[in-house]
């Protein structure tokens, strides 16, 4: 009782802190990047999770940004993580458990993992001389999640009561939904079936290679997944003629599975993406991290096509409806219809500048307080889309949100009928 008090206060003074740096930020003190920066650097004292909600919260901002841009980037495969959430007598015990079933395993790098993820840590091994990737759940990981959207939520609403809003409204709903998206990452019996999925789906492929998985590693204990290693390169170790050769090939996988085998890759971001480059010169992609998987229906894939269509043509009309319709949740179509009337008066979209991810969360706002909420299957498609258009930024010429969309939609793109 006594520690949660002080883990409660620990957290509140960390809060309290972000809040007066937010406050300096808006009276031009501070700048943004500096308070984007020191924010993480105090989150991370806490949880890494605080750092992804607050990623989600800023997203329109940094997306636009190459320092933060950067920043944010080594999170993605080097999250922090502590000795006590690592179980090592696990890793000991596959190798064991491999044996009895007459394979080698072996764990490479003196067992020290090679990539730390938000749910999992990865090693690097070989099995009967193959090389692959050994992914282990966190400890205890499932109760540090929920704990902290709680604790967050909280204080948000604290914080909020005494700085009258200084966080948007909408905010404890957002990561109240996102919570289920991130405890499914945990469950690795269903990720070992999506990733049979995906690899039925491609494994014929020229140009995507999804690794095969063993899945008796899993069924042996639940914390684990094996699968091959898929040797490629990095997203910062491509050149400019690379990117060019990667970029159909990466919109042709995006383009294909949403539109036409109708399912999404939900976290598809940069740290989930092997670029490989063969010795005949061709050039192929390897996909990663299969937790968060959604399939859609014919009607979800045609809406997504239509909301991206309007975006890229920046049909601010076409996109609020369609982003309505599709994403919020009433039975009260005069509703859904008031929310749209309302939101084209506002200032920020009468302007003729390309729209951004400003405007998008804009929208959801809005619904919030027309009690219109994100539909959960919807949540799922979005978390794949933007994750998508934020790794497609490296293949586009220019930075700009609206010409990275058409060059992620248009290039190569399957039409969907």
């Amino acid at each position: 009782m006594i520690q949660c008090i002080a883990d409660f206060f620990k957290q509140l003074l960390v809060f309290t802190q972000i809040g007066i740096l937010y406050i300096l930020y808006k009276l031009n003190y501070i700048s943004f990047h500096f308070f984007v920066k020191n924010t993480c650097i105090k989150l991370t004292s806490l949880s890494y999770y605080y750092i992804k909600i607050f990623q989600w919260q800023i997203q329109d901002k940094y997306l636009n940004d190459n320092e933060l841009d950067e920043f944010f980037k080594t999170y993605t495969n080097h999250v922090p993580y502590h000795n006590n959430q690592i179980d090592y007598n696990l890793l000991n015990n596959i190798i064991l458990y491999a044996k009895q079933n007459n394979d080698k395993l072996t764990i490479l790098n003196d067992f020290q993992p090679i990539n730390s993820g938000t749910i999992a840590l990865v090693w690097k091994g070989t099995l009967n001389g193959n090389q692959v990737a050994i992914k282990i759940i966190r400890n205890d990981i499932e109760n540090e999640i929920t704990h902290c959207v709680n604790v967050t939520c909280f204080l948000l609403n604290l914080i909020n009561f005494f700085t009258f809003n200084l966080f948007n409204d909408s905010s404890s709903n957002i990561i109240r939904e996102n919570e289920t998206n991130l405890l499914e990452q945990c469950n690795f019996h269903n990720e070992v079936q999506n990733i049979k999925l995906f690899y039925n789906f491609y494994k014929d492929s020229d140009t995507i290679v999804i690794p095969n998985v063993y899945q008796y590693f899993t069924d042996y204990n639940k914390k684990i997944i094996i699968m091959d290693f898929i040797e490629g390169l990095n997203a910062s170790e491509l050149t400019n003629e690379d990117k060019t050769k990667f970029a159909p090939v990466y919109n042709f996988f995006y383009n294909d599975s949403i539109f036409v085998k109708n399912i999404c890759h939900s976290d598809l971001h940069i740290g989930n993406v092997v670029f490989i480059k063969t010795s005949d010169n061709d050039y192929k992609i390897g996909i990663y991290d299969f937790g968060l998987i959604y399939k859609l229906t014919k009607q979800e894939s045609k809406k997504l096509f239509k909301f991206l269509t309007m975006l890229t043509n920046n049909n601010r009309r076409g996109v609020i409806e369609t982003l309505v319709d599709f994403s919020l949740l009433s039975t009260n179509k005069d509703k859904q219809n008031l929310l749209v009337e309302c939101l084209l008066t506002k200032d920020i979209f009468l302007e003729g500048r390309p729209m951004d991810f400003q405007e998008i969360n804009i929208i959801f706002q809005e619904g919030y307080k027309h009690n219109l909420k994100i539909n959960k299957n919807t949540s799922a498609i979005l978390l794949s889309f933007i994750s998508s258009i934020y790794l497609s930024k490296i293949f586009a010429d220019n930075k700009s949100i609206t010409k990275t969309f058409k060059n992620f939609l248009y290039n190569d793109t399957i039409i969907c009928n």
